[in-house]
C-alpha cells in the first residue's frame, strides 16, 4: 500500500467515526506508526507502540478504538492490535480483553507444559 493510499485510509476512517480533534491527533499517531512514520524506528526495526486511550465515561473513548480497529482491519493487520480495557464490560464493549485475562494468558504461554497441566488442574479443583 502507498503513503497515499494510507493517508486517503486516515482520512476516510476518521470522518466515518466522526473523531475530533484529540481523537484525531491519537487516530494519526497510531496509524503513522504502523506505516513505518514514527519516532520509534531504529533502522529498519520499529518498536512496538503501547498506548493508553483515558479518560472519564461518555468521552467517545470506544469511538476512536473502533476507528483503529477498522484501520488495522482495511491494511490487513488485524493480528498486530491487543486491545485492552480494565473491566469486563469495556472489553467486551471494543471486542478485545481484560488487562488482567490478557497478562494471565501471556504468563500462563510462558509456563512448561507440565507447570501448566498442574495449573489448570489446580483451577479446576477451586472451582468444585
Amino acid at each position: 500500500m502507498s503513503a497515499i493510499s494510507f493517508r486517503k485510509h486516515q482520512q476516510q476512517i476518521s470522518k466515518q467515526f466522526t473523531l475530533n480533534e484529540a481523537q484525531t491527533r491519537a487516530f494519526m499517531v497510531i496509524t503513522n506508526h504502523i506505516n513505518g512514520g514514527n519516532h520509534l524506528k531504529k533502522g529498519n526495526e520499529q518498536d512496538q507502540l503501547l498506548m493508553c486511550v483515558a479518560g472519564p465515561g461518555g468521552t467517545r473513548k470506544s469511538q476512536l478504538i473502533y476507528a483503529i480497529t477498522e484501520y488495522f482491519s482495511i491494511t490487513k493487520r488485524s493480528h498486530e492490535l491487543r486491545k485492552l480495557a480494565p473491566t469486563p464490560n469495556a472489553a467486551a464493549q471494543i471486542d478485545g480483553l481484560t488487562i488482567q485475562s490478557f497478562t494471565s494468558y501471556r504468563n500462563l504461554r510462558k509456563v512448561s507444559a507440565a507447570q501448566r497441566t498442574t495449573i489448570e488442574n489446580a483451577g479446576e479443583i477451586s472451582d468444585i
